[in-house]
C-alpha cells in the first residue's frame, strides 16, 4: 500500500486545459500557474486530473486524466483493455488516432533536437525533419498500430504470472495478452504460463529468423542467440547474431528504415574511411563496410562485452571492418570526469 504523506495532493482532482505534448507520454497543463504534467489526455482538451504525484511546494505535478470534458477529435476508444490510467504502464498513446500518433510522436523529437541539440526550426526542416513520424513498413497490424513489437520485457507478479508495471510503480499488471506484442511473442505461451519463484520476469524475443525464444530472468545460462535478417529497398542485406537479452530494435522494420536513412545521409563512397560510434552488433557498420568496399575501412566502438563478440562475428567476412571494444571516450581520447 502506498503511504501518501499528509502534506501530498495526491488524489486531487484539477480541471485543466491541455497543451502541448511532452516526452513520456505526458502532456503540459497548468493550475493555478503551476506546470501538471499529464497523461491520457491530448492537445486542446479539458479534462479533470487527478494528482498521481506532487505536493503543495513542488514546482511541478503529475496527474491522469480521468474526465474528459472536451474531447479532441484525435481520442479514440483505446483498443487495450489494460490501458488508462492506473492500469498497465506499457503504453501511452492507446487513446490516440494513428496518425495523431505519429504526429505526437515527432513533435517530441523536434523539441528535442531543438532543445537539447539547439536545431533551429529552418535546419530541422532543412535536413527534412517531418511534422509526423514516418509510417514504418510491415504485416497489416502493424499498419494499424498493433502487433509490431518483437521484443518484450516482461515482470512477474508476486504469484508468477507475466505482465508490465503500472506507470511510475512497481506494481506489476498482469496480462492475458499485449496488443502491440508480434505474435510471435504470445506464441511462446509466456502470458499463459505461471512461473517459479525464482523468476523475476522473461525476455521474450521474436526474430525474423528462427522460432520465437522466452528466457527467464535471471536466466539458468547464458542467454541463446537470435538471428536478424535486414533487408533494403536498395537490394543490400545481411544477417545479424545477437543474444537474445541483447540490444536490437523492437520494431521489425525499424532496422532497414534507420540504415536507408544512415546511406543516404551520409552517402558513402568507396575508399573512404568511417568511425560507427556505439556500434552494437554492428548494423550500421555492417552496411557502411560494404558501401566503402574493400580499400576503405569502418572502424566500429563498441564496449558491451555481451554485445562485442557478435559485433566481431557479423563484421568477418568485411576484413575492411575493425572492431575496436573499449568505451567511446577511451577510443576518442576523452578524459573521463571526476567523480562529483
Amino acid at each position: 500500500m502506498t503511504v501518501v504523506p499528509a502534506e501530498s495532493l495526491v488524489g486531487r482532482e484539477l480541471t485543466v486545459d491541455v497543451g502541448a505534448v511532452a516526452h513520456g507520454g505526458h502532456f503540459v497543463a497548468r493550475h493555478e500557474g503551476r506546470v501538471v504534467f499529464v497523461r491520457h489526455a491530448l492537445p486542446g482538451e479539458r479534462v479533470v486530473a487527478r494528482v498521481t504525484e506532487g505536493a503543495p511546494g513542488d514546482r511541478f505535478l503529475r496527474a491522469d486524466a480521468i474526465s474528459v470534458l472536451v474531447a479532441s477529435p484525435d481520442r479514440v476508444v483505446p483498443p487495450c483493455r489494460y490501458a488508462g490510467p492506473g492500469r498497465c504502464g506499457g503504453c501511452d498513446f492507446q487513446h490516440v488516432t494513428l496518425a495523431a500518433q505519429r504526429r505526437l510522436k515527432a513533435a517530441v523529437v523536434r523539441e528535442q533536437l531543438e532543445r537539447l541539440g539547439h536545431l533551429s526550426e529552418a535546419e530541422l526542416s532543412a535536413a527534412g525533419m517531418p511534422a509526423e513520424a514516418e509510417r514504418l513498413p510491415g504485416p497489416a497490424a502493424v499498419g494499424e498500430g498493433l502487433g509490431w513489437r518483437t521484443r518484450v520485457e516482461l515482470t512477474a507478479s508476486p504469484r508468477g504470472r507475466m505482465g508490465l508495471r503500472r506507470h511510475r510503480s512497481h506494481e506489476v499488471v498482469e496480462l492475458d495478452r499485449c496488443l502491440i506484442a508480434a505474435p510471435g511473442v504470445e506464441a511462446t505461451g509466456v502470458l499463459r504460463h505461471t512461473w517459479d519463484a525464482g523468476v523475476t520476469g522473461v525476455d521474450v524475443v521474436d526474430p525474423s529468423i528462427g522460432v520465437p525464444v522466452a528466457v527467464p530472468v535471471p536466466e539458468p545460462g547464458t542467454p541463446p542467440v537470435v538471428r536478424e535478417r535486414v533487408v533494403l529497398a536498395s537490394g543490400w542485406e545481411s544477417t545479424f547474431s545477437m543474444s537474445a537479452r541483447g540490444f536490437w530494435q523492437v520494431h521489425p522494420a525499424a532496422a532497414a528504415t534507420l540504415v536507408s536513412a544512415v546511406l543516404e545521409a551520409l552517402s558513402p563512397r568507396e575508399g573512404e574511411r568511417v568511425v560507427d560510434l556505439y556500434a552494437g552488433v554492428g548494423l550500421f557498420a555492417a552496411a557502411l563496410a560494404d558501401a566503402v568496399g574493400s580499400g576503405g575501412q569502418v572502424v566500429a566502438v563498441e564496449s558491451d562485452p555481451v554485445a562485442v563478440p557478435h559485433t566481431v562475428a557479423n563484421l568477418a567476412a568485411r576484413r575492411q571492418a575493425l572492431v575496436v571494444a573499449a568505451r567511446v571516450e577511451d577510443a576518442l581520447g576523452v578524459p573521463r570526469r571526476a567523480a562529483a
